[in-house]
């Protein structure tokens, strides 16, 4: 098995550690399977014909040409009731190993990487859709990024190894559609500096409904191989692995 499946206040997300088509399948593209997870109730933006890759709910490369490259094949190293982790390339250059935790609405995201030739990697979160511009809101003050609808909101969160923050709209009558719900959409994204050699990034993630507060988690300890974060409830939240390294 490569996915877990978990329930969310009444909603589903399907967390992707392979390849969730089968490879023959060549109808789909990747957009299809390389999202890091999918939810119900909110969508996903899908690859146009000679478009980039699509950065929602995805880690994905940029060289210094421009080009944008990613999750094409995955191997799954583990898949547990917290806990997942897969690696793939992104293109040429970029080898990816990610580790996902959960709990709640919020997933902890750990990506090693090494890196042959320059490149930028962002971290994309959830996209969100509306019928109308003005339903779509966002308040982005990096490290911390939020974005709603008027059903859902968004949080993505730095804790480790990015250096700014972007967005990236598309707007009825102006830019093509690539929301499967709608023609307006938003993504907000973690985006690091130009980096080579080996390294790793570290950020949470969460969708909810509105009805739904979501706070934020901070971390507490950070020691090899056991991670503690504290939200604003005073609430802990423990992670142990031997991936994980201290910071």
């Amino acid at each position: 098995a490569e996915l877990v499946v978990r329930s969310i206040q009444g909603e589903i997300e399907l967390l992707n550690a392979g390849t969730a088509i089968s490879k023959s399948n060549t109808v789909f593209g990747p957009y299809k399977w390389g999202k890091l997870s999918y939810r119900t109730g909110v969508g996903f933006d899908v690859q146009l014909p000679d478009g980039l890759y699509p950065i929602d709910s995805s880690l994905t490369a940029q060289m210094e040409d421009g080009s944008l490259h990613g999750r094409q094949q995955t191997r799954s190293l583990a898949v547990e009731k917290d806990h997942l982790a897969c690696s793939y390339p992104l293109g040429d250059y970029v080898e990816i190993e990610t580790h996902l935790w959960w709990n709640g609405p919020w997933q902890l995201h750990l990506h090693r990487y090494k890196i042959g030739k320059k490149c930028r990697l962002l971290l994309g979160g959830q996209s969100l859709s509306a019928k109308e511009m003005e339903d779509l809101k966002e308040k982005s003050s990096f490290p911390n990024l939020s974005w709603s609808n008027s059903t859902h909101h968004v949080v993505l969160q730095s804790l480790q190894g990015f250096a700014k923050a972007g967005s990236r709209r598309t707007i009825v009558g102006k830019e093509p559609r690539t929301h499967i719900y709608a023609g307006n959409s938003v993504t907000l994204f973690l985006e690091t500096d130009s980096l080579s050699g080996d390294g790793w990034l570290v950020a949470l993630h969460a969708v909810a409904r509105t009805s739904t507060p979501l706070g934020r988690w901070e971390l507490a300890e950070t020691q090899a191989g056991s991670w503690s974060l504290k939200n604003q409830k005073g609430e802990l939240w423990t992670v142990r692995n031997p991936i994980l390294p201290p910071i």
